[in-house]
């Protein structure tokens, strides 16, 4: 715990705010794998304004795989996938996002366990979920990289209660 709070103390207040709220949730949770670096933006923001907002992302910003559109509420209400840019670049520039974006949703909560989170991202084929509040409110993303983690961690898991060591074979 000691060690824990030195290293929080020396990180910029940004990301020590980050971690400390991601250890709030349960281990083996979606709350405790998720990355609060995501793209969201209203419904009602334009391609334009969308275009500017990644041109204005940190370049050590996490890769983006989606822009998640929210009501006036905050609330998740649509998805644009960043995997295939040409939604964006074809577009209208005066387009609302609301207007392009993927409405049938899926999503997680905070406490869903980690194991059925990778399965609802094989399940979608998804590269990303959102993890939602009980209003629908984004509250981080579980990345396809911090599934794969899962997945090895939970087959490592499983190896071990077979009785199988990492050198047998």
């Amino acid at each position: 715990y000691e060690k824990a709070e030195k290293l929080l103390r020396l990180m910029g207040v940004k990301e020590e705010k980050a971690i400390r709220n991601l250890l709030g949730y349960e281990d083996n949770t979606a709350g405790r794998i998720m990355t609060s670096e995501f793209v969201s933006l209203p419904a009602t923001a334009t391609v334009g304004d969308a275009i500017e907002a990644i041109r204005e992302l940190d370049e050590d910003f996490e890769s983006i795989y989606y822009v998640y559109t929210t009501d006036v509420e905050g609330a998740l209400t649509g998805v644009l996938s960043m995997l295939s840019l040409r939604t964006l670049i074809v577009a209208d520039h005066d387009a609302t996002l609301g207007q392009l974006a993927y409405r049938d949703l899926v999503y997680v909560s905070p406490d869903e366990d980690q194991e059925d989170v990778t399965d609802e991202m094989t399940k979608y084929d998804l590269v990303a979920i959102p993890v939602c509040d009980e209003n629908r409110h984004i509250l981080g993303i579980v990345t396809f990289d911090d599934a794969m983690d899962v997945i090895a961690e939970e087959h490592q898991e499983d190896l071990q209660i077979a009785g199988v060591g990492s050198g047998d074979s």
